[in-house]
């Protein structure tokens, strides 16, 4: 919101979180060493996040929502994974005069 001027669009995707049982275990496993549902650890050394519906949609709701979809992609590991794109509008604001 700081950054983008009045009017001006935000364009989101990533991934979101999955119900199959190998990302269900890796959830869980380190739900306390992140605090956070979704974030876990791959074996290459990153640490990746998968995201709530709920957190995308609170974090975008200052914005006015034109597009969600989620979808299925690919991942670099060739898995399956949920998926969303968002796209949004910044409100114009109404200039006092």
């Amino acid at each position: 919101m700081r950054v983008l001027r009045p009017g001006g669009l935000l364009y989101l995707s990533d991934l979101l979180i999955n119900d199959d049982p190998r990302n269900q275990e890796r959830y869980e496993r380190y739900a306390n060493t992140y605090k956070c549902y979704g974030v876990f650890e791959l074996p290459e050394g990153v640490v990746v996040r998968h995201h709530q519906p709920e957190w995308v949609e609170d974090l975008t709701s200052a914005f006015e929502k034109l597009e969600y979809e989620p979808f299925k992609a690919t991942t670099m590991n060739r898995n399956i994974s949920a998926a969303f794109q968002y796209l949004g509008r910044k409100p114009v604001q109404n200039p006092e005069r």
